[in-house]
């Protein structure tokens, strides 16, 4: 995959982000209606993706390399929560939680579903599916935790739920039945999920360019919190992922399908769970703004090396 193909396809989903910032600005797109379009993405159409990924033929090849992608999603994990203990261990209990959560956790579905299918097509979401039902777990259990603040009202037994039981992991329970069943899902049903599932790259773009259209530019871009967090998150942990990776001899769809889901921008779902935790929703907001503008820039720097 050359340089050109990655920043062409980076930048065709920045021209669909720019349909979404103007459609806001517009009017078109109100609190409502991004509410609306946030759950349909991320209730219906990417579940429908992530089954419609799986509806290929078995083989031992991708056999071994869904335990691979397994294997490495809980290895990241695990690495990122040790390192970004130690990389902002200086700031105060609260606000290293916020910025721990900010440097751990990416926008592997919203953001990393549809680069990995622009470069690699659906075999990769398959392989980033599984990184998603790793993320998923680490992010209701461990995430909610370090989120907590004195005055949080977080629900624990709400936040074990939703680590197991969410469109994102049952989707990837049945796409994995599917994957190994000799059976595969009628021409009919497998095309409907297949189109409505390839609403979520457009769909995700449009949510997140309308995200980026509502916030106070002047004082977005102030304070080197941001910076150095977003340097960790887009940069630093995603190029040891693949410096690691490429010494174990992982290569092709798998190697670039991983990569890519460390190195996508901050989850815009921080925003949200911030504010459910009492902590910073601002600190938040802005890492998630300035993370999505310069994983444009950082995503096709990484591409050259995969």
């Amino acid at each position: 995959m050359n340089t050109n193909t990655i920043i062409n396809q980076v930048f065709i989903l920045l021209l669909i982000m720019a349909t979404g910032f103007y459609a806001q600005k517009r009017k078109y797109i109100n609190d409502r209606v991004y509410k609306g379009l946030s759950d349909i993405m991320l209730d219906v159409t990417l579940p429908l993706m992530i089954i419609s990924s799986f509806n290929v033929k078995f083989s031992k090849e991708m056999f071994a390399n869904v335990g691979k992608a397994f294997v490495v999603s809980v290895a990241a994990h695990v690495f990122f929560i040790a390192a970004t203990g130690l990389l902002f261990f200086r700031y105060s209990r609260d606000k290293r939680g916020v910025l721990s959560f900010l440097g751990i956790f990416s926008s592997c579905g919203f953001i990393g579903f549809p680069i990995m299918e622009s470069l690699y097509g659906k075999t990769s979401i398959l392989y980033g599916s599984i990184y998603v039902l790793v993320f998923n777990v680490f992010l209701w259990t461990y995430g909610s935790y370090i989120l907590k603040t004195k005055d949080s009202n977080a629900d624990p037994k709400a936040s074990f739920v939703r680590a197991w039981l969410n469109p994102g992991l049952i989707s990837v329970a049945i796409g994995i039945i599917l994957f190994y069943s000799p059976y595969k899902l009628p021409y009919a049903v497998f095309r409907a999920a297949e189109i409505v599932g390839s609403m979520t790259t457009p769909l995700s773009m449009i949510i997140i360019g309308s995200m980026l259209a509502g916030m106070n530019i002047k004082d977005v871009f102030s304070g080197w919190d941001i910076y150095y967090t977003s340097l960790i998150r887009l940069v630093v942990l995603p190029g040891i992922v693949l410096l690691i990776l490429r010494l174990l001899g992982f290569q092709g769809i798998l190697l670039g399908s991983l990569v890519i889901a460390t190195a996508a921008p901050t989850a815009a779902v921080t925003v949200v769970l911030t504010g459910r935790s009492g902590g910073d929703t601002v600190l938040a907001s802005r890492c998630v703004f300035i993370s999505t503008i310069l994983c444009m820039f950082t995503i096709p720097l990484l591409g050259t090396f995969l």
